[in-house]
C-alpha cells in the first residue's frame, strides 16, 4: 500500500515568512514609538519651560504691583488737602506719588483718572504688559477701589522669523 502522505497548510517556508514579517512589524511600530515619545518629550520641555518663564515674568510685575499699591495705599491714608483750587486730584497725586518708581509708565487720561502701564520681560519675544487705571475724583474711603486692572496680558515684541515661506497651491489646470 502506497499512501502518498498529505500534510495540510504552511510548510517550513512559509511560517519562517510570517515570523520574518512579525518581527519587521514589531520593529517599525517600536521605532514609531520611540520617535514619537522623543516628540512628546521635547514638546513637553519647551511648555515646561514657557510655563517657568511666564511665571517669572508674573511673580515680577506682582511685586511691581505690590510696589503701587504700597504708594497708593500710603496716598488714601494721608490726611486730605484743604478744600483749595489749586490742590492736585487724586490721579494727580497718585501720578506725583508713583513717579519715583523705575519702570511705570503714567498717563493722565481724559476723564481725570491716570493709567499706570509696565511691562515684565517674558523672553526675548514676549512682554507680560499690565495696565492699570487709577480713578482721578478723590481720594478713595474705605471701600473705594485704589486702583483696577485694565489687562494683564502676554505681548509679542518682536516680529515672527519664519521668513517669506509660500507654498504653490494648485489652482487647476
Amino acid at each position: 500500500m502506497s499512501e502518498k502522505q498529505q500534510t495540510g497548510g504552511l510548510s517550513v517556508g512559509g511560517s519562517s515568512i510570517l515570523v520574518i514579517f512579525v518581527v519587521l512589524s514589531l520593529t517599525i511600530f517600536a521605532a514609531l514609538s520611540f520617535m514619537s515619545a522623543r516628540a512628546d518629550l521635547r514638546l513637553a520641555e519647551k511648555q515646561a519651560q514657557s510655563a517657568l518663564e511666564y511665571y517669572a515674568a508674573d511673580s515680577a510685575a506682582t511685586r511691581t504691583l505690590a510696589a503701587v499699591d504700597a504708594r497708593l495705599r500710603a496716598l488714601s491714608l494721608s490726611p486730605a488737602p484743604a478744600e483749595n483750587a489749586d490742590a492736585p486730584s487724586y490721579a494727580e497725586a497718585a501720578a506725583g506719588a508713583l513717579s519715583a518708581l523705575a519702570g511705570l509708565e503714567l498717563e493722565l487720561t481724559a476723564p481725570g483718572a491716570l493709567s499706570v502701564a509696565f511691562e515684565e520681560a517674558v523672553n526675548e519675544r514676549q512682554v507680560l504688559r499690565v495696565v492699570l487705571r487709577v480713578p482721578g475724583a478723590e481720594i478713595p474711603g474705605a471701600g473705594w477701589e485704589r486702583y483696577r486692572i485694565v489687562s494683564w496680558r502676554i505681548v509679542n515684541v518682536k516680529e515672527w522669523e519664519g521668513g517669506n515661506n509660500t507654498i504653490e497651491v494648485w489652482q487647476g489646470e
